[in-house]
C-alpha cells in the first residue's frame, strides 16, 4: 500500500461502522498502550484513554519515540527542537485525556527508526506488562502501513502472547488509505 497524508482518502463513513464499536473495559486492572510516535495513542486511543481514567484503570502510556522526523524539511523546528515539543505536547494530551505525567514512559527510540529495535520494544513492553493475564495491551495496527507503527504492532503482539495480555490495535493512517474490508475481518 502507497499513500501521502495529503490524499484524500478513504471516506469516515466507510470506516464508522467498521470500527465504531465500543471496547469493554470492565475486566482490565490494567491498560498500557504504546505509541510509535507522540499523538499515537491520543489519535489511535485516546478515548479508551479518558475512559479507563474515568473508570480508574490504571493507564500506562510508552511513547516509543519522541517524533522528531515528522517534519523533516522544517525551517523553524530542527529535530531537537521537535522532539522537545512533542514530549511536553505528550504530556499536556495525556493529562487531558486523564493519564498523569508520571504514567508516561518515553523510550527515545529515533523516529523512523522503530523495527531496528523491534527486540528493545518487546522487552519494554514486557517489563511494563508484567503478568498480563487482567491488562490490555493497546498499540498500533501490525497492518497500518507506517513502518514505525506496524513495528510497534509487531513487537506488542509478540509482547501479548509472552504476557498474557490481551492485545487490542488501533488504525492511524490505514483509515485514510485502505477500505475496512480489507483490514477488519
Amino acid at each position: 500500500m502507497t499513500f501521502h497524508h495529503g490524499d484524500r482518502g478513504t471516506p469516515v463513513e466507510r470506516w464508522a461502522d467498521a470500527v465504531g464499536r465500543r471496547i469493554d473495559v470492565r475486566d482490565a486492572r490494567r491498560v498500557v498502550v504504546v505509541a510509535a510516535h507522540p499523538d499515537d495513542e491520543s489519535l489511535g486511543a485516546g478515548g479508551l484513554l479518558a475512559r479507563c481514567a474515568a473508570a480508574g484503570i490504571p493507564t500506562t502510556v510508552l511513547l516509543l519515540t519522541d517524533g522528531e522526523g515528522s517534519h523533516p524539511a522544517s525551517p523553524t523546528h530542527p529535530p531537537a527542537v521537535l522532539a522537545e515539543r512533542r514530549r511536553r505536547e505528550a504530556v499536556v494530551a495525556a493529562a487531558a485525556l486523564g493519564v498523569d505525567r508520571d504514567r508516561l514512559v518515553h523510550l527515545g527510540l529515533p523516529d523512523g527508526g522503530v523495527a531496528e529495535h523491534e527486540d528493545a520494544v518487546v522487552a519494554a513492553i514486557v517489563e511494563l506488562v508484567g503478568d498480563g493475564r487482567e491488562t490490555l495491551l493497546v498499540a498500533p495496527s501490525r497492518r497500518d502501513g507506517h513502518p514505525d507503527h506496524e513495528a510497534a504492532g509487531r513487537a506488542a503482539a509478540i509482547a501479548a502472547v509472552r504476557t498474557d495480555a490481551r492485545l487490542l490495535e488501533y488504525l492511524i493512517w490505514v483509515l485514510h488509505a485502505d477500505e475496512p474490508r480489507a483490514q477488519i475481518g
